[in-house]
């Protein structure tokens, strides 16, 4: 088959497994960090105003999706749904992972995270491309990365995460062309790519190590560096010009990327703590046997010291010690690694594949030929399956969507509700709502003396501390106390966790 063909009919699978349940959820926002991104993102198109008094991430996301909303207004406007900008809806939030918000500006959101998802399937393949040059061994990368669990599933977030990714691996491909050639524009490309990345998300600072080590490993320790610091120089400039108010607005993002810095080495309930055991299991159980194979596969090119393998290899590794070092972890911050890991999985099958083919021994043969194809159907069936699992989680009713339907069905009009976080979207047209973090961030007496009747509790909050027993004992007790005291009126099941709705007796 034409490797034209090929290679579109897997960018049209990547696409279609991620456009594939991008409406989850909705009406309601069920991803507790895309509220914010979308109200920052109106908010600068409606008011004009491009600095987003935000840093804990770099703005480059919030300016792509501002944009989508010219044309969302202008078609608005011609149907005549707005006639001022302040017409575009808003998001309605309670609390963290309950809000509500017209379905039309999410999709257009989660669409161009979909569309960046694609491009990083894309720059897996130019990449692998590159660097292993065979046609076989680059198409499938880019097909391992399409059926992704892990980036399929990010892909649909309105979240920065896969941006990210596919800046990374930009990176890598302009450091190998930089490598290969050791042009001033290459130099250039590759710089321009870092500040990308660290425009997208400040972890993304860790590629830089990839053009230096591409550098060094064609020049050597003592030659020219003149090029390089060219390069690196190109890194602040792209990042000044992405991300314009970390120089006007330097004080708020001073303050905002120092919390998140601590955020990340302190501690988050339900994504703390044995970040690297964490981190394999999780490889192994989404990614399966092509975590395995691909770590076989750079550790082989390493100790052969190979040097395309040094370049390719050098954030993967880097970015996984430092990862594993932090007390955060989840798969988000996983996810760069991904296409790196696609990328020498497949190079590990198709060298089986060929060694098969290179026996000359007939039963021998026969037998590793079996054994490789084997493998790939493995590796691929793995990922497949664990991405359609997903997908099939999406479309099930979780216990939050539930729970709205119950309460409108159950509860008196009127009612005064306390939702916990990820909890239920409850109307403040039927019930007096009130949303907390945690249940716990208030005394018993409280919801008594406020004059509260319903309690809702998600399991998907507190059910963290209950994970982890040792170091959040004295917040059991505190959610003991609340089960003790309130009577459960009801407990709603879902895909994903359960909801208890107390009735706070005085």
């Amino acid at each position: 088959m034409n490797p034209r063909l090929c290679l579109a009919l897997v960018l049209l699978v990547a696409a279609l497994v991620r456009v594939w349940g991008v409406d989850f959820g909705l009406p309601y926002l069920l991803h507790p960090d895309e509220p914010n991104k979308i109200s920052m993102a109106r908010q600068m198109f409606v008011t004009g105003d491009l600095n987003p008094h935000y840093f804990k991430k770099p703005t480059l996301f919030i300016y792509l999706n501002a944009l989508l909303y010219v044309p969302y207004y202008w078609v608005g406007k011609v149907v005549g749904s707005f006639t001022d900008p302040s017409d575009v809806p808003a998001p309605q939030v309670l609390t963290m992972g309950v809000g509500e918000m017209t379905p039309g500006p999410v999709v257009m959101a989660r669409l161009l995270t979909v569309g960046f998802g694609v491009v990083g399937v894309y720059l897996t393949y130019r990449l692998s491309r590159a660097v292993l040059v065979r046609q076989d061994v680059s198409l499938l990368s880019a097909l391992l990365l399409a059926i992704s669990p892990t980036h399929v599933a990010n892909s649909r977030y309105i979240t920065v995460n896969v941006f990210l990714t596919a800046s990374v691996v930009a990176v890598a491909w302009a450091s190998y062309k930089l490598y290969q050639r050791g042009r001033l524009v290459d130099y250039a490309v590759a710089g321009s790519m870092c500040g990308l990345a660290v425009s997208f998300k400040y972890p993304g600072a860790i590629v830089l190590v990839v053009p230096v080590l591409a550098h060094l490993l064609r020049s050597g320790r003592h030659g020219s560096h003149g090029r390089l610091v060219l390069g690196l120089a190109m890194v602040p400039v792209v990042f000044a010009v992405l991300t314009p108010f970390a120089v006007l607005d330097h004080p708020q993002f001073l303050a905002d990327t120092v919390y998140e810095l601590k955020h990340y080495s302190t501690g988050h309930p339900g994504m703390e703590g044995q970040a690297l055991k964490w981190y394999v299991n999780y490889a192994w159980r989404l990614e399966g046997p092509v975590f395995v194979l691909a770590v076989v596969w750079i550790l082989r090119g390493l100790l052969a010291r190979d040097r395309t393998t040094q370049v390719v290899a050098a954030f993967p590794v880097i970015y996984f010690g430092f990862i594993s070092s932090f007390v955060v972890r989840n798969d988000r911050t996983f996810l760069p690694l991904v296409p790196f890991l696609c990328i020498f999985s497949a190079a590990a099958l198709v060298h089986v594949l060929h060694r098969c083919r290179a026996s000359r021994h007939a039963v021998g043969c026969r037998a590793m030929r079996w054994l490789g194809r084997w493998l790939v159907a493995v590796c691929a069936g793995v990922l497949l399956a664990n991405t359609l699992r997903a997908g099939v989680w999406l479309q099930r009713p979780t216990s939050r969507e539930r729970g709205a339907t119950w309460a409108n069905a159950n509860l008196a009009a009127g009612s005064k509700i306390a939702v916990e976080s990820y909890g239920p979207f409850l109307s403040r047209d039927a019930f007096r709502v009130y949303g907390v973090k945690s249940a716990i961030d208030h005394p018993l007496e409280w919801y008594v003396q406020e004059g509260f009747d319903y309690l809702f509790l998600s399991e998907g909050f507190y059910g963290r501390y209950y994970a982890d027993p040792d170091t959040y004992g004295a917040e059991i007790q505190q959610y003991k106390g609340l089960f003790g005291e309130f009577p459960l009126v009801a407990t709603i099941p879902g895909s994903d966790y359960d909801l208890s709705v107390l009735r706070v007796a005085p």
